[in-house]
């Protein structure tokens, strides 16, 4: 088992983003011409590289005399205030009901966030698939918590014309076949910038069209008309275990997945669609 310090190591915390091969390489070779001027880091945040705006201070020094002496601790998971403000604005931008009491967590910036969430879902040796490439936090996070790594090729040159990320989605079911118990991505991809389609998302997600649910939070499901009672006892937001049987050259194979539950607003309607199905085929 690693030390703490061989743990922390791992998480390059001397270095900020972007900088870690700086660190390591040698001098590179410049090309172009020559440019005048501050260099300016793009990276990472350079936070220095400019003058602040104007008024920035007496907005400071204001906010001070306002809240300061209101300052004090707050809930773990964030202020009660900022996290209905928040659920309420990301309720309105997704169209998803988003619970200020379940569904949010304050952190202090990204990789605080993912420190937690990763941490709650792994367990030291667990695989977890991660994008190549992908933010560069999600490798050293995984590290630090003892998981092994499971590098998915993302081709997010040579589908650029048809509308796709690129995400080897044979290569992420052949990883969960592999025992993969948890999958890290980002979305636009970073550092590419390239944002996933809707088929690879669903892809992702894990339950596709054709797809038999047999179990909904380890309830038996037999037909539509179940699984939609069986819905009314659930919120949007809720994750739940879902089994279900797949086809695959024509056969039914079983497999369970986490889902997050949306409402009932969120879902496509498609035109011609019938009222009265009695499967339970999503």
């Amino acid at each position: 088992m690693d030390t703490l310090l061989e743990k922390f190591a791992k998480l390059g915390c001397d270095n900020a983003p972007g900088q870690e091969s700086r660190q390591k390489a040698a001098a590179l070779e410049l090309r172009g011409e020559k440019l005048e001027g501050t260099p300016v880091d793009f990276s990472h945040g350079d936070v220095d590289a400019h003058p602040p705006i104007p008024g920035t201070l007496a907005d400071f020094v204001a906010g001070v005399e306002k809240i300061g002496g209101h300052q004090a601790y707050t809930e773990y998971r964030g202020g009660k205030s900022t996290r209905e403000d928040l659920a309420r604005k990301i309720s309105a931008f997704t169209g998803a009901a988003i619970d200020p009491e379940e569904n949010i967590i304050l952190t202090p910036g990204t990789q605080g966030a993912l420190f937690l969430a990763i941490g709650a879902n792994m367990v030291p040796g667990d695989k977890v698939a991660i994008v190549e490439p992908d933010y560069f936090a999600n490798r050293k996070l995984v590290e630090f918590f003892g998981g092994e790594l499971c590098p998915i090729q993302m081709d997010y040159y040579g589908t650029q014309d048809q509308g796709r990320a690129g995400l080897d989605l044979t290569e992420l079911e052949q990883a969960f076949q592999s025992g993969v118990k948890l999958f890290l991505f980002s979305n636009p991809n970073n550092p590419t910038g390239v944002i996933y389609s809707r088929e690879e998302i669903v892809e992702v997600a894990g339950i596709q069209q054709g797809d038999v649910i047999t179990q909904f939070d380890g309830r038996a499901v037999a037909n539509q008309q179940q699984l939609s009672d069986t819905l009314q006892y659930y919120k949007a937001g809720e994750t739940v275990d879902v089994t279900l049987q797949r086809a695959d050259n024509g056969q039914y194979a079983g497999q369970t997945v986490s889902v997050t539950l949306g409402s009932a607003k969120d879902m496509p309607q498609e035109s011609g669609a019938s009222s009265t199905a009695e499967s339970s085929d999503t």
